[in-house]
């Protein structure tokens, strides 16, 4: 049994990524946390486990970064008239940063938001339109959506979500599937 635990130490060491430590301080902090947890899981409990947490924490950091990257361009027209030209994903990582997109008091009435490049994905996403929607009313002013695609438009639908939405023509985003390939 001696003999075996050895081995196991020595395949064990020689496996490792030592190099890892030397690089550590040159990649993101996320990557580094990752990198840790996932060896002292490994240690303390087992590869399995830790191969999960791993997976399931450079996920959550990577939706966090790309929460953090939805893009707006903000244009008044010639008859008062507010656009903001949205690109990105919205989701519960994006959240945050659409909500301050928006600077509800000094817009006009008018208010659009363009959406051609904007997916919408999840409850958290459609629940942020409706808090920028209940932001503008307060004020009296109009929100609409348009170039929604019609998936997008069905999930806001569906949530009783009251906005102003226009869909746009010959837009739609379907999910891949088995019958596709």
């Amino acid at each position: 049994m001696a003999a075996l635990v050895g081995v196991m130490f020595m395949v064990s060491i020689a496996t490792f990524e030592w190099s890892s430590f030397r690089i550590i301080k040159n990649i993101p902090r996320s990557d580094a946390l990752v990198i840790v947890v996932v060896s002292v899981v490994t240690v303390a409990v087992d590869l399995a486990i830790a191969v999960f947490i791993g997976v399931i924490m450079s996920a959550l950091v990577f939706a966090w970064e790309q929460g953090k990257k939805i893009e707006s361009n903000k244009e008044m027209d010639a008859s008062g008239q507010c656009t903001y030209t949205l690109k990105g994903a919205l989701f519960f990582g994006s959240v945050q940063s659409f909500k301050d997109t928006f600077d509800v008091t000094n817009d006009p009435n008018d208010i659009v938001i363009d959406c051609a490049s904007m997916r919408v994905y999840d409850c958290s996403g459609i629940e942020a339109i409706q808090n920028v929607y209940e932001r503008y009313q307060k004020y009296q002013k109009n929100l609409r959506l348009i170039n929604v695609s019609h998936e997008c438009k069905t999930l806001i639908d569906r949530a009783a979500a009251s906005v102003d939405i226009r869909a746009m023509s010959n837009l739609n985003w379907h999910i891949a599937n088995d019958s596709m390939g």
